[in-house]
């Protein structure tokens, strides 16, 4: 519920950022479901705002926990997303912060050869997107290079495609392939890769990458019958 959120106790950048994102939606959710808002939910978010600012590292990435001297490559972009999110709905984000975030992220995408970190560019790639520089010659190779990622991935590079209007035959070509990976049973419909576990410390599973794909293609058609 919206007290365990305000109330999560645990504190790496990850799960931190795991508890902006939802907070950051509250009044939009208590509207449409006529939900009471808990007490002060903004002094909240600040408070975590300012913790996961902290923690942008030299290098314009951010750690996973305060002490951390290194950037997480996957936590920095989702940092970087609940931070873009936050700006938009009017709370004070340092745009130096989103600068060197991007420049982070760029730096990134030129040392990510494998299947697996390819999946992680893609993130990388949605988010620079996001921040209204996207970075077309990566999206083009990634593209090429899709057979390589899971469905989540091509869902995160379908959503960067489409916000910054990418050719319109190869982010049709990319809808079409995800469509056909559409799965139906009785009343519902999801997307899902046979990982295992081989995704798990990118935080994969069904649920995320059906909320994935279902964001890329709503991107892309608004009205999507799915």
């Amino acid at each position: 519920g919206f007290e365990q959120l305000l109330d999560y106790p645990y504190g790496c950048s990850e799960q931190l950022t795991s508890r902006l994102l939802p907070l950051l939606s509250l009044r939009d959710v208590a509207r449409d479901f006529g939900v009471a808002l808990p007490a002060n939910p903004e002094v909240v978010i600040g408070k975590t705002l300012a913790e996961l600012l902290s923690r942008q590292r030299g290098d314009g990435g951010f750690g996973m926990w305060p002490e951390s001297r290194e950037s997480s490559v996957w936590v920095t972009p989702y940092v970087l997303f609940a931070l873009h999110d936050a700006k938009g709905r009017g709370f004070s984000v340092p745009e130096s912060a989103l600068t060197r975030g991007v420049e982070y992220l760029r730096r990134e995408l030129a040392a990510m050869p494998d299947s697996f970190t390819l999946a992680t560019s893609a993130f990388h790639l949605d988010v620079l997107a996001l921040l209204g520089k996207p970075d077309a010659g990566y999206m083009n190779s990634l593209f090429a290079a899709r057979a390589q990622i899971p469905v989540f991935a091509r869902a995160l590079l379908l959503h960067a495609m489409a916000i910054s209007k990418q050719p319109a035959a190869d982010i049709d070509t990319l809808r079409r392939e995800l469509e056909n990976g559409l799965r139906v049973e009785a009343n519902r419909a999801y997307f899902a890769d046979n990982l295992g576990d081989a995704y798990a410390v990118l935080l994969d599973s069904p649920a995320r990458t059906t909320a994935l794909v279902l964001r890329a293609l709503l991107a892309v058609d608004p009205e999507h019958p799915l």
